[in-house]
């Protein structure tokens, strides 16, 4: 599998811009992969420079509602008349983050599926996009989840409840030597996620796990144990960053070594 990351929070390159959010963009099996969009349309702009062809995409994936992950959507849209969009049932919902004595909306534009409804597919439970592209949102508890969650809620009945992540879906993409796991916050907790794609998938060696873990409050002996479990459970390769947090990545560099790259706009690798 080819990735590009067409978005990130920090960029090496002066050609290409780089924002709070992420977008990745995959080859494999003859397909063309968008996991995530960013919050605008900054990702289309970065694609251009790097040689990705946004309207030949063929399957769109967003991880969850927030808008540093589905802000692009308008953009994509207008660029890409054909590819299905995937997104965790409840995605659509009005999600806020707190801020002193108010609440700010965090959510997706809901305009653009009522404008054309045809282009979503909803994923409640388990969903398989093709063959090798699974994507799920059925994860257990036994690990703890993020403490940055705090400050996250969604509306229901005029109630700004916590964000429970149910719209939160991973994606697990089968190769012939193993699979790889795209998750855009791991707002569920990583560990719970890799443990539900090890569940899925028994066999499966993970060749990878890539995207946001969402470590920017966990403590130092939290990020480290961790970072024990993803190398005690055979990930080949963690490839991270966005809202993971400097120091998060940092302490799992220690524990990680060569096994862990950090994601920037215009990082791009073999897997």
């Amino acid at each position: 599998m080819h990735l590009t990351t067409l978005v990130e929070n920090t960029s090496r390159s002066d050609d290409l811009a780089s924002q709070h959010g992420l977008s990745l963009y995959l080859e494999s099996h003859s397909k063309r992969i968008l996991f995530d969009m960013g919050q605008d349309d900054t990702f289309y702009q970065n694609a251009n420079k790097l040689g990705v062809d946004i309207s030949q995409v063929d399957y769109a994936i967003l991880s969850h509602g927030h808008y540093d992950h589905c802000g692009g959507l308008q953009t994509f849209l207008k660029h890409n008349t054909r590819a299905p969009i995937f997104l965790g049932s409840g995605s659509d919902k009005p999600l806020y983050s707190e801020r002193p004595e108010k609440y700010r909306y965090i959510g997706l534009d809901e305009t653009l599926i009522d404008a054309c409804p045809e282009r979503f597919s909803w994923v409640e439970g388990s969903r398989d996009v093709t063959p090798w592209i699974h994507l799920t949102s059925k994860f257990g508890r036994a690990d703890p989840r993020p403490e940055s969650n705090r400050g996250n809620y969604i509306k229901e009945e005029g109630e700004y409840l916590p964000d429970p992540f149910a719209h939160e879906i991973l994606c697990i993409m089968e190769e012939t030597d193993g699979m790889i796991l795209l998750t855009g916050c791991g707002h569920s907790g990583i560990l719970n996620m890799v443990t539900a794609a090890q569940d899925s998938f028994p066999d499966l060696p993970i060749k990878a796990v890539i995207g946001g873990f969402h470590l920017l409050r966990e403590s130092r002996r939290e990020v480290e144990r961790i970072a024990k479990r993803l190398s005690e459970s055979g990930c080949g390769r963690v490839i991270t960053g966005h809202c993971t947090g400097q120091e998060a990545t940092q302490i799992m560099k220690y524990f990680l070594g060569d096994r862990l790259d950090i994601l920037y706009s215009g990082f791009t690798t073999e897997i």
